[in-house]
């Protein structure tokens, strides 16, 4: 998802998968977020509520191996969710880790994990 250089490059577009944890009740929203050069796209869903979210984020970086991103995502149903996540760069072996948080339009607070295992 950040810096593509040489061999990194061959992950461009990739979806790398994350979650949102709503802090309220500890439900989850499944969120991606593509590999880019620094801004990209953010797609999630709520299995819970079934609303759908398409967004976006950007990408600076802070170091050569972590970066600091702030994102929005859009529901079908009107919820708007604003992120700022950081993020390892990433090797070729493996896709960036990040972490983050984020609030909602209605004042909901999350917490954001990609890669969770």
């Amino acid at each position: 998802m950040l810096l593509l250089t040489g061999s990194l490059s061959c992950f461009a577009g990739t979806m790398i998968p994350g979650r949102l944890y709503l802090l309220k009740d500890g439900s989850e929203i499944t969120c991606n977020l593509e590999f880019s050069t620094g801004q990209g796209k953010i797609e999630a869903s709520n299995p819970k509520t079934g609303e759908v979210f398409k967004g976006h984020y950007t990408v600076i970086f802070v170091s050569d191996i972590m970066g600091r991103g702030r994102g929005v995502m859009f529901g079908d149903k009107g919820t708007i969710i604003f992120l700022n996540i950081e993020f390892s760069k990433g090797t070729i072996w493996n896709l960036p880790v990040g972490y983050g948080d984020g609030e909602d339009n209605n004042g909901l607070k999350y917490q954001y994990q990609s890669n969770p295992k």
